[in-house]
């Protein structure tokens, strides 16, 4: 792909130099082969500028920069405010935005989100969707899944849009993204064309990354507005929302599509009635648009209650049936003994993950 093509969606790019041919796209230096675009991305620790002579010596064949690179040689050089935010762009149209070829799902919150990524996955298999999964857990392609070993839940957008690329070819239908405040604040999902959006509750947390609570929460909720930019495509936008969140409200005037929400107020359109715990899980009994809800979930604790509910909600919004929702959750396609290895190897809660 020509240079000036990969760029083209950049507001404000200044090309300088030739316009080659690029034919692999990376920010981190050591993997720059010839014919690469290489992305001069800040981190906390590093600054990808001050590599960009080491990626021309391993021949780069043009650089994303925020200033101009000395060391550049024969190397063209793209000119953008924000190479993070730049690195989405380019990484969606390298790969040839397969997001826009599938169902797209985001859950983000403070707890819980591993866990109802895994359970809204195992619905939708469950209904005979072919689904595809971004975790802390780990990573399920062309129904495979593979531990995740670096644990980073969110990651770059280049390596988001390269998976999401490698499920579009298997024939997936759905893919559910953990999707991080870090992710949404770094532009790790920027761009990315969601159907649907599905919160856990809020708590404080990161805050030596965010600094306050509002920062917290605005970065969690950018995922309604990449939400409401998307076009929604065949499977239409929607927003799950936990009702008894204290940020509910907020959400919802922020969401610019259906919002749907559980919980256990009143109010809530999928709401717990009846819930007990049982011998290695909880059984739980749900009002919803569609009927009577009824679990037995081999997941323990009350909060796991919630993590179902939040699951079957963003399924129903799809069309899967309430009989279904159960049999995803807690049925043979999700077995407890799989559910406390994959997602509880230490303790019944979710760590909190970057």
């Amino acid at each position: 792909m020509l240079l000036s093509e990969l760029v083209r969606d950049l507001p404000n790019a200044e090309l300088r130099g030739p316009d080659l041919e690029v034919v692999g796209v990376t920010f981190d230096s050591r993997k720059v082969k010839p014919g690469y675009l290489f992305v001069c991305v800040r981190g906390q620790a590093f600054d990808g500028h001050d590599f960009a002579a080491e990626a021309v010596a391993a021949g780069a064949a043009a650089l994303l920069v925020e200033r101009a690179v000395g060391a550049a040689g024969a190397a063209a050089q793209v000119r953008v405010p924000d190479a993070r935010k730049a690195l989405a762009a380019v990484a969606k149209r390298f790969w040839g935005a397969p997001d826009e070829g599938l169902g797209l799902i985001g859950v983000t919150g403070t707890d819980g989100k591993t866990t109802t990524c895994r359970l809204i996955a195992s619905i939708l298999r469950e209904a005979g969707y072919r689904t595809g999964e971004v975790t802390t857990a780990g990573l399920a392609v062309g129904g495979e899944f593979r531990p995740n070993p670096v644990h980073q839940t969110t990651p770059s957008s280049l390596e988001l849009q390269e998976l999401l690329h490698r499920m579009l070819k298997v024939e997936t239908q759905w893919a559910v993204v953990e999707t991080t405040s870090h992710g949404l604040s770094q532009y790790r999902v920027e761009g990315l064309a969601f159907n649907r959006a599905v919160f856990t509750r809020i708590t404080s947390e990161h805050l030596e990354f965010h600094g306050t609570v509002e920062a917290y929460v605005e970065a969690k909720s950018h995922l309604l507005d990449l939400l409401a930019d998307s076009s929604g495509g065949p499977w239409g936008k929607a927003a799950v929302l936990n009702f008894d969140d204290p940020h509910c409200e907020a959400l919802r005037k922020r969401a610019r599509s259906l919002v749907l929400t559980y919980g256990r107020a009143a109010g809530a359109d999928f709401r717990i009635r009846t819930e007990s715990a049982e011998p290695g899980g909880m059984t739980f009994e749900a009002d919803t648009p569609e009927g009577v809800l009824r679990v037995q979930a081999g997941l323990p604790g009350r909060f796991n209650v919630d993590n179902c509910l939040a699951a079957a909600a963003c399924a129903a919004s799809i069309g899967v049936g309430i009989g279904v929702c159960a049999e995803g959750v807690g049925g043979p396609s999700l077995p407890a003994s799989e559910v406390m290895k994959e997602i509880f190897p230490q303790v019944a809660k979710d760590a909190p993950a970057r």
